[in-house]
């Protein structure tokens, strides 16, 4: 009799840990989550934040002017000159 109630006993002992070892996991990945989340946030941007740019550096690349310059050099789709847009078959 005392031999069956102590292998209940381990074995609610042994699912009462399981319970709470993955308990403290899950606290444990949403803490970590957490952290990770408000550390990118900080860090990296994906462009929703570019209206908080300063002119100065919202300047930094004029993509107008540099269209001009390119077709002004004749440099279009990378070519240096107009003449080498031919075929490129062996001709």
């Amino acid at each position: 009799m005392q031999s069956n109630e102590r292998i209940r006993r381990s074995e609610s002992k042994k699912h009462n840990y399981d319970v709470l070892s993955m308990g403290l996991f899950l606290v444990l990945g949403i803490l970590v989550g957490f952290s990770v989340k408000t550390e990118a946030s900080k860090r990296v941007t994906m462009g929703f934040g570019d209206y908080l740019l300063s002119q100065r550096d919202a300047g930094a690349y004029d993509i107008n002017a540099i269209q001009k310059d390119l077709l002004a050099k004749g440099e279009v789709g990378g070519l240096a000159s107009p003449q080498a847009a031919g075929s490129s078959c062996g001709q």
